[in-house]
């Protein structure tokens, strides 16, 4: 009925089974977006709709009966969600970039912040590099209403222990990984993947094989390199007939490539493939839209 209004970043891997219980619920969907199900489920279970989503996500809600806010982030922190406290309100976005705007000057670099980004290689959350931005933790949500402010409640952690005698053995470890493969499949567009030769990403190609998907796999290779894996990603694409793109790739410039890189992102980070992972999304974006790595 038009009181409730979404924006969602991400991908809801169980809308499928989520709309048929909805649908036998009462709901009625108006699209096939897999966004849709946030709204009726919201609807269904109020905040408790996070616990029903599978996926990786970052959303809020508006809800104008209550005049209330909720915004959500996915168990692990996939997709990002940065807030700040204004004095109209609550301004939220999925990069710190967007929220600086708000302030008159620039704000103090948090130096907290900067600690975690020399000893662990990022900035854990809540924290952010600046003062008065605040990133929502993995696995939370948080409501915001004229009368109660902010309240933020943690839905999920990780499990503290785990229990060596009820190990899930090989079976059931494949048929999980091929069902949570076939539940990556769902998309509007066409899919690619990325083809490293690794173990990882060469198990994704074998599951893609195995439930007869036919999806290009795309390999970057460093002819200069002595770390160069694309004989093996050659290998077995044509072990497995796949259709296969190898774009050599050959850096004259990097601190050129440094300063596209730092200007992608909205806050430090050391993982030390950064700049070839940049220049493999680049060729991976010039055709696709969802890719598949491992």
């Amino acid at each position: 009925d038009s009181k409730i209004w979404l924006v969602c970043n991400g991908e809801i891997y169980n809308y499928p089974t989520l709309r048929r219980k909805l649908e036998s619920l009462g709901h009625q969907f108006y699209s096939d977006s897999d966004s849709e199900s946030i709204v009726h489920a919201y609807e269904e279970w109020g905040e408790d709709c996070v616990e029903h989503l599978e996926g990786m996500f970052a959303f809020a809600i508006w809800d104008i009966p209550r005049k209330k806010l909720m915004l959500a982030r996915d168990r692990v922190g996939i997709k990002p969600l940065a807030y700040r406290m204004t004095d109209d309100g609550l301004a939220f976005a999925s990069d710190t970039r967007a929220l600086l705007d708000l302030y008159e000057a620039r704000p103090s670099v948090n130096l907290k912040a900067v600690a975690y980004t020399l000893t662990l290689g990022y900035i854990p959350s809540p924290l952010s590099m600046w003062d008065g931005i605040h990133k929502l933790e993995a696995g939370h949500t948080l409501t915001w209403t004229p009368e109660n402010g902010v309240q933020t409640r943690c839905y999920w952690q990780p499990p503290r222990e785990t229990d060596p005698t009820n190990m899930p053995n090989l079976d059931t470890w494949n048929d999980l990984f091929h069902t949570v493969l076939e539940e990556h499949l769902l998309s509007d567009v066409p899919l690619g993947m990325f083809l490293s030769g690794g173990l990882d990403s060469s198990s994704v190609a074998l599951g893609l094989n195995r439930l007869q998907q036919s999806i290009e796999a795309i390999t970057v290779s460093y002819p200069a390199s002595t770390q160069d894996e694309s004989p093996f990603a050659l290998a077995l694409s044509r072990y497995l007939g796949l259709q296969h793109t190898i774009t050599p790739l050959v850096v004259d410039d990097v601190p050129s490539l440094v300063a596209q890189v730092a200007g992608a992102y909205d806050e430090p980070q050391s993982y030390s493939a950064l700049l070839s992972m940049y220049q493999v999304c680049e060729v991976g974006a010039s055709k696709y839209k969802v890719i598949l790595a491992g």
